[in-house]
Parts: structure tokens; sequence; C-alpha cells
């Protein structure tokens, strides 16, 4: 799946929600999927990220509409005072297919193309910023790529075809 209209005038500045039950122990979710919250112990991290966000002058905000993610974006809006919209397709991956996940992110993505915004924060889950990462930088992903994603506290910062990653754990 290639992905070919990238404007490199765009600088996007990704990151994962918070550290979570699951994310400290490495294991997956269950049943609380979509309502397990951050923890304490990673929100210093969420704090460190927002008041380096707070000098970027971004111009469009998106995170997924998952508990963990909408409590890291609070914070960030906390310190920074620009506020995230909710988009749906950048909720986590779970009972879908590779294929339709990937349409799924890709189309944030191009609709972020289209718009003059040239500095666009958004937060979401693992495999959503693998994808993104994969199509910003390689033009492509395959499904063995969707684990090519960073621990939460990290800021991936994608422009000009380069990669930089901050951590403020």
């Amino acid at each position: 799946m290639k992905f070919h209209q990238i404007n490199m005038k765009k600088e996007y500045y990704i990151f994962r929600h918070g550290q979570t039950f699951a994310t400290k122990a490495g294991t997956g979710y269950g049943i609380r999927i979509f309502s397990a919250s951050i923890i304490q112990e990673g929100i210093p991290a969420i704090k460190k990220m927002g008041e380096y966000l707070k000098n970027i002058p971004l111009e469009y905000q998106l995170t997924s509409s998952v508990r963990r993610c909408i409590q890291t974006t609070s914070i960030i809006t906390e310190i920074t005072g620009k506020s995230f919209e909710k988009d749906k397709r950048l909720n986590e991956y779970f009972l879908e297919t590779f294929g339709y996940f990937h349409e799924r992110i890709t189309s944030v993505i191009k609709d972020i193309e289209k718009t003059n915004y040239e500095k666009i924060a958004i937060c979401t889950h693992g495999g959503g910023i693998a994808i993104i990462k994969n199509l910003l930088i390689n033009k492509k992903i395959k499904p063995s790529d969707i684990f090519s994603f960073p621990d939460p506290g990290r800021l991936i910062i994608i422009k000009d075809n380069k990669l930089e990653e901050i951590n403020f754990n």
C-alpha cells in the first residue's frame, strides 16, 4: 500500500497516549481496551511534552477519542492552550483487518494533506503511530511494521522527510 501525496512543508508532532497499566506491564488491555486510564507515573512526561509543545506554533491538533488519549491531550491542552479535535479514525486497532485499519489512519493523513495547516499535532495509539510514521517517511507500510511505534512519553517529529524523536521520560 503506497501513499504519494506528501506535503514536505508540513511538520507532524505525533505522540502516543500517556502510560497505562498495560504499557507499563507490556501486556494487552483485554476488556479495558477503550476504558483504560493513564497512570500517575506517566503524567510528568506528558507535562514535559506539553511544555515543549507550548513553544511550537501548532495550527491543528487531533486525538483519538479513546479515554487515554483524551486524558493525555487534556493535560497538553492545559499547558499549551491548544485544544484537540477528536477523530475516531485515530482510535485503537481492534477487531478489524489490517487493511481497514490502514485505510482509516491513511484517510486522516490524506485529509490533513489537503489543508493549509503546516504544524500538526496528533495523539493516538501505537499502531496508528506506526502507520503514520511509515506513510510519511517510507511512503508505504506492511503489516509487520505495525509494531514500529514509540513508548508513551516520546514525541515523534516528522519534518522534511526526516524523523526526530524526543524522550520526555
